[in-house]
């Protein structure tokens, strides 16, 4: 994709519900047949940004960990509805974000925008890219949500995936499988994916 063409977006996950650390953690949604996966390295605000410019961006951030985005890429869809895609019923479910399992200050990780990161699915490996590879920065992207809304401490922000998801291929995740997702300097978020309750 090229930057020029695209339209930076932000979608929310509640807290209270989506976050989860590591281990047996992630419950799929029921009825979902077409649950996936995305590795994204996740900024944590450390301090209150609003209408920061993107050269003063990263000095809002306290420190970066490891993400999983679910997604219930079928509950996703709405192609009978006015709206067409609902960005809330396939990103916002329950244990839908995975983060951990620590936080690596700011200070040890100076360059977002030059890590590698990995997921394997079952130890099969399905993402494997840099952060160098962003169509938006980190900087760019808190930027921008700075102007929509303020990015208060403790506020967390998913900075995007690479290629590899499993939507394009088919492919999904089953009860009982396991992600392992690695970010350089960071270290890996394990989770064990559970059937429906």
């Amino acid at each position: 994709m090229k930057k020029e063409t695209q339209k930076l977006f932000f979608f929310f996950k509640p807290p209270r519900n989506a976050i989860v650390g590591p281990g047996a953690t992630v419950v799929m949604p029921r009825n979902t047949q077409k649950y996936d996966w995305e590795i994204e390295l996740a900024a944590v605000i450390g301090k209150t940004a609003r209408y920061v410019t993107p050269e003063q961006a990263l000095d809002h951030v306290a420190g970066y960990t490891i993400s999983i985005d679910m997604s219930a890429r079928d509950f996703n869809m709405a192609p009978d509805q006015f709206y067409k895609f609902d960005w809330v019923a396939g990103k916002a479910t329950d244990t839908s974000c995975p983060l951990g399992p620590w936080i690596v200050p700011a200070g040890v990780l100076p360059d977002p925008q030059n890590i590698a990161l990995k997921l394997a699915v079952n130890g099969e490996i399905k993402q494997n890219s840099n952060t160098n590879q962003m169509i938006y920065s980190v900087a760019e992207q808190i930027a921008r949500a700075s102007e929509l809304m303020t990015l208060d401490p403790g506020d967390v922000l998913l900075t995007g995936t690479p290629a590899g998801v499993g939507v394009p291929r088919g492919t999904f995740l089953k009860a009982g499988d396991r992600i392992d997702a690695d970010i350089a300097s960071i270290g890996t978020l394990s989770v064990t994916i559970q059937g429906p309750t």
